[in-house]
């Protein structure tokens, strides 16, 4: 008896992983990054809005600035309460790929709900899935977007 159950054990736990592969949820709806770019996260806990340094994100490194809020009742599209006691984890990756950032992100809260995300490295052109866990308290939620990545022209930007 205890060989089935240990079986039986084994399997149920096996089952959800073979369920829930990698390439099942690896390609996600690529977004235009926009400035300022508002956003819930993946269950709608928390607000968020993202920027970047430059305006726009492109190969090489980026410094973003990431907002968390709690949502406005009155207002779902508004920023909402900025949370300044988060915790942020932040990784980029390509899709069908095995390439992902081997940067080091360096996370400073600025105030208001407000962090910067400094040294998000993107080594090359193409499509980058980039989630964000985010920790207050015991909540736990994740973000995850998808953008198309270019080599971009700082030189000749204002």
């Amino acid at each position: 008896m205890n060989r089935i159950a240990a079986a039986a054990l084994a399997f149920a736990l096996a089952t959800p992983l073979a369920a829930c592969t990698e390439s099942e949820d690896e390609f996600r709806s690529v977004v235009e990054f926009q400035d300022g770019m508002g956003f819930d996260s993946d269950t709608g806990a928390f607000r968020l809005v993202l920027s970047a340094e430059r305006g726009d994100i492109g190969v090489g490194r980026n410094d973003l600035v990431l907002r968390v809020g709690f949502h406005d009742p009155n207002d779902a599209q508004a920023e909402g309460r900025g949370i300044p006691s988060a915790e942020l984890f932040v990784d980029a990756w390509m899709p069908g790929a095995d390439t992902s950032m081997q940067s080091e992100v360096e996370v400073t809260y600025l105030g208001d709900g407000a962090y910067a995300l400094d040294n998000v490295v993107l080594t090359e052109e193409g499509v980058w899935n980039i989630d964000i866990d985010i920790a207050v308290g015991d909540m736990v939620e994740g973000a995850s977007l998808a953008f198309e990545v270019e080599e971009l022209d700082y030189q000749h930007r204002n």
